[in-house]
Formats: structure tokens, sequence, C-alpha cells
């Protein structure tokens, strides 16, 4: 009689584990969108919302946002949890510039195990206004972003957010966002 429970017990935690191991992904956005130029998903994050309420009311990056994120980004989340971003204007940026913020991405990817670091990288700075929901009013911003390709066309891989004051100049009082 003992036995026979424990092959139970043994065999009910055996079917368990395998069902959960069965489950599906469908918590992770699945892409839908192809972007095959950075000025596509630029044009794709200023003309829609990047959070949205959930079912549940919880904030959650949009679907539309969530079409412009690496697997990673979708995962982990993106750094930016602004609900719109406008008068998007792509900046000129050196090969200097560009090479500082690769090898920054690259030190801060290689720190995630089983991560694969894309080998085409495209690097793109920004200035924007950002909105919060629930304010009245914009902060300016200039976001550095890299840009991958996964096999479903680019995505953003990489984002670091810096504040701006009056002047566009970077706000030294405030921290910026990586990730």
């Amino acid at each position: 009689m003992k036995k026979s429970k424990i092959v139970v017990a043994l065999g009910a935690f055996v079917v368990m584990t395998a069902l959960l191991c069965i489950g599906t992904n469908d918590k992770i956005y699945k892409k839908q969108v192809h972007f095959n130029t950075t000025d596509e998903i630029l044009n794709q994050l200023e003309n829609n919302k990047l959070i949205v309420f959930n079912e549940k009311g919880d904030w959650v990056a949009s679907k539309q946002f969530s079409e412009c994120l690496s697997l990673r980004k979708r995962i982990a989340g993106s750094a930016m949890d602004y609900e719109t971003i406008n008068n998007i204007e792509k900046q000129d940026i050196t090969e200097e510039e560009k090479e500082e913020i690769k090898k920054d991405y690259i030190n801060q990817a290689s720190k995630l195990s089983n991560y694969k670091i894309q080998d085409n990288i495209d690097v793109v700075r920004i200035k924007c206004d950002t909105h919060y929901l629930r304010w009245d009013h914009s902060n300016k911003q200039r976001i550095d972003m890299v840009f991958v390709d996964e096999g479903e066309g680019k995505v953003i891989d990489y984002i670091c957010i810096w504040d701006l004051d009056d002047n566009g100049e970077i706000n030294k009082e405030n921290n910026n966002d990586k990730g």
C-alpha cells in the first residue's frame, strides 16, 4: 500500500512537470511586421502609442511598439516608458560616437548568458519630445538606439536615453537610462 502511494505521487509529479514544460510562449509578443530600415521603425514610434493599459489595468508595451523591439527587449522590457514620442529628429553622429555606442552595447550584451550578439548593427541617435501619461508637458530627450536584424527585420535591441535641457544639451543632473 505504501509503495503504490509513492508510485502514484511520483507519477503525478512527473506528469505535472511535463505539463509545465510544454507550456506555450503566448505571453511573449510575436512579431508580425518586417522592418527593412531604421526610418520605418522611427516612423512607427512617432505615429503610435508606446505604452497602453492591458485588460488587467497594467502598463504594457503596445503592439505597435512591440513590433519595433528585439525578442530580448520584448521579454525584459524596453526602458522606454513613455506614452508617446513626437518630433523625432535624426541626429548626425560621428563614426567615433557610433563605435562607442556599439562598444557599450556589445559590453552590455556580452554579460547575458545564451545571447548571441548580432553582426549587423546600426546605430541611430534622435532628439525627440517624450510624453508620460498624466503629464501635461513633454520632456526633451536624446535617445541612442542600436538596431539589429534577428531574422524578422530590423528591431531595436539597445536604448540609451539622455534628458536634455532647454538649450538641447544633456542635462548633467539627471542620470541616463540604458538597456
